[in-house]
């Protein structure tokens, strides 16, 4: 969609008075996000399918965090309003320059900040559901990747933690999160400020979900677990290790599934097992392990983000099964739906 983007940018930033001469393409995932020297700008064009609510809001939820404190893209332009073009909605914001990402410490403190807010009854934000998402993307892994039998383990162990997470207590301690917690997705400002990025998954959920990814980062693709440690003394809770959480531990480092290896045949002489003469495969891949073990870099298979900036994101965050932190709050009943 790269053509198709580009063009549809240049005629959105001219309705919002942007100057689109210069624009760059940072990022051709689901979304194309372009950085805009000339205007100071940078536009996303959202994925077909995205509709002007949705992005609307997401522009709402901007101006929402920085009044409560939490530095993000302002949105800009003649109005803050998305534009739509030719089908597909276009969305412009500050550029919040080209600084490192926000370290461990400031990370969980905009986190810490986030989850301490009150529900915005106003924003309407969606209530926090991974698993249409995660049933999609498993949907669509490719034979070469996952053998028939693990794709259909995949979907009972989805199934299965479906049925935990409707039944977890702690739902009703919901707050707003960010939804796709990741170094990548935050800033730091020339001014040394911490800003977060990318609040398109921003819903109202557990804040272990949030937590969580940290987590992920270093157990799934071997980051530092110094730099784990430092998020968690920041934020003051520990998802994997929680002293208030159920045995076993509510969270479950990821273990991905391996490649399926196609059926050999066997040596001249030996006889075929009725499987193998099916062309079955074996599983490979054993239950994610409990517990802070290692399984290694290799990034999951149901993961998002191929491009190299989202390669440092968490692409999906692990689902939790304990009580929230007590760092997250209710709104009180008269400002919640």
């Amino acid at each position: 969609m790269t053509g198709d983007s580009r063009a549809t940018l240049f005629t959105a930033a001219r309705i919002q008075g942007l100057d689109p001469s210069g624009a760059a393409l940072l990022q051709a995932g689901h979304h194309h996000v372009y950085r805009l020297p000339a205007a100071g700008a940078v536009a996303k064009v959202h994925q077909p399918g995205t509709t002007f609510a949705v992005a609307r809001r997401q522009n709402r939820a901007a101006f929402w965090l920085r009044r409560n404190g939490i530095l993000a893209p302002r949105p800009t332009g003649r109005d803050t309003y998305p534009v739509q073009v030719n089908g597909m909605v276009v969305t412009f914001a500050d550029d919040l320059g080209t600084g490192p990402t926000a370290s461990p410490t400031q990370l969980a403190e905009l986190l810490r900040t986030l989850h301490d807010l009150a529900v915005p009854h106003d924003l309407a934000l969606p209530t926090f559901d991974p698993f249409p998402a995660l049933a999609a993307r498993i949907a669509i892994l490719p034979p070469d990747i996952i053998s028939a039998q693990q794709r259909l383990r995949l979907r009972a162990t989805l199934s299965g933690i479906r049925d935990l997470w409707r039944e977890a207590a702690w739902q009703a301690q919901s707050c707003v999160i960010h939804g796709d917690v990741g170094p990548a997705n935050s800033i730091v400002t020339p001014a040394g400020e911490a800003a977060l990025l990318d609040g398109e998954h921003m819903s109202v959920g557990p804040a272990l979900w949030d937590l969580a990814a940290m987590a992920w980062r270093r157990d799934l693709y071997g980051a530092d677990p110094a730099e784990y440690e430092e998020f968690c003394t920041a934020y003051g809770t520990d998802a994997t290790t929680s002293p208030r959480s159920p045995s076993p531990p509510p969270y479950r480092s990821p273990s991905p599934p391996r490649p399926a290896t196609p059926a050999r045949p066997p040596p001249p002489g030996r006889r075929r097992s009725p499987s193998a003469a099916a062309g079955t495969h074996r599983p490979h891949s054993a239950p994610p392990p409990t517990g802070p073990s290692r399984p290694g870099r290799s990034p999951s298979p149901a993961g998002a983000g191929a491009p190299p900036r989202s390669a440092r994101r968490s692409p999906d965050s692990p689902a939790a099964s304990a009580p929230a932190p007590r760092r997250c709050r209710p709104a009180p009943a008269d400002r919640m739906r």
